[in-house]
């Protein structure tokens, strides 16, 4: 069975996380990637980063932050991600389809 260490994280450093996470959500990444990301600086666990941010109230930056050129640019890659996704799943069938043939 694993023991768990609590330590006591500063108002500061909880702030400052708070901040890093929001910094890397405005550019594009998801709220758990983010939360991982700082969490692992830390050496706490993602979700008690993510309990910080909820805990922390709603953005006062908001999605302002996010200029249009980059929205723009991120539904453009979202756009691209999925047509290879979809690519991807095609040749992962024709793949597995070949793989079933006698030979």
């Amino acid at each position: 069975m694993s023991t768990r260490r609590y330590m006591l994280v500063p108002e500061e450093v909880r702030a400052a996380a708070v901040t890093r996470c929001r910094e890397l959500i405005a550019v594009g990444s998801s709220q758990t990637a983010a939360c991982r990301v700082v969490a692992a600086s830390l050496g706490v666990h993602y979700n008690t980063v993510r309990n910080w941010v909820r805990d922390s109230g709603p953005d006062p930056h908001g999605q302002a932050e996010v200029s249009p050129r980059l929205a723009a640019e991120l539904a453009r890659a979202r756009a691209e991600l999925d047509a290879v996704l979809g690519l991807n799943r095609e040749l992962m069938t024709l793949l597995h389809d070949r793989d079933r043939l006698p030979r």
